[in-house]
Order: structure tokens, then C-alpha cells, then sequence
């Protein structure tokens, strides 16, 4: 089950039943950093072959950044995922601008 912690970012997905408690000190998938008090995510549980399931936490910006593409509007990338980025882009790295040099390498 898929769960939201912290204070309400009035998405849909943050209705009061799917409140759980702050993951503190969990890392987040996203950036490995702790989830500290205060901090708004998501938990959602990671299912692996051969491997028990588990839940995992993202810090709400981390898990954003993961599912949202960069924008439909930038001419170099045209809103491909971040992960689908080339290895080196900017935007791929620390969100900045795409900076992509040939478009068949994302």
C-alpha cells in the first residue's frame, strides 16, 4: 500500500486515510539522503524477483522530479523522462537546463 507523510500538498493523493508516519531516518530512494522530521513523500512498496518486498520512501521533490518530465516546451528534450536523458545532460544530473548535445543520445 502506497502512502503520503508530512503536511498535505493538497494533491488528490493526500487523502487522510493514506497519511502515514514520517519515515525518519530512512534513506530516500531518490537522493540517499535521510528523511528527516518535517519532511513531505511518498512510501510505496519495491517488489524485486527472488527478493521479499520491501517500502520504500521518497522525499516529495525527489519523487517528483522522477515521475515528471523536465517540460513538453523545452525544444532539446520535448518532456522526456529524466532517467531517459543522456548520462552527462545537466538536467539529468542536478535538474538543471537539458544540455543533451545529440537528441538520439536520450
Amino acid at each position: 500500500m502506497t502512502g503520503w507523510f508530512g503536511e498535505s500538498w493538497g494533491a488528490p493523493a493526500c487523502d487522510p486515510e493514506e497519511h502515514v508516519a514520517t519515515p525518519v531516518g530512512k534513506s530516500c530512494i531518490g537522493c540517499d539522503e535521510l528523511i528527516k522530521a518535517g519532511d513531505q513523500g511518498v512510501t510505496m512498496p519495491l517488489v524485486r524477483l527472488n527478493l521479499p518486498a520491501m517500502m520504500i520512501a521518497y522525499h516529495l521533490d525527489c519523487y517528483l522530479k522522477k515521475i515528471m518530465p523536465h517540460t513538453r516546451e523545452c525544444v532539446r528534450c520535448r518532456g522526456i523522462e529524466r532517467d531517459d536523458h543522456a548520462t552527462y545532460c545537466q538536467y539529468r544530473m542536478l535538474g538543471g537546463e537539458c544540455n543533451c548535445i545529440n537528441l538520439e543520445d536520450v
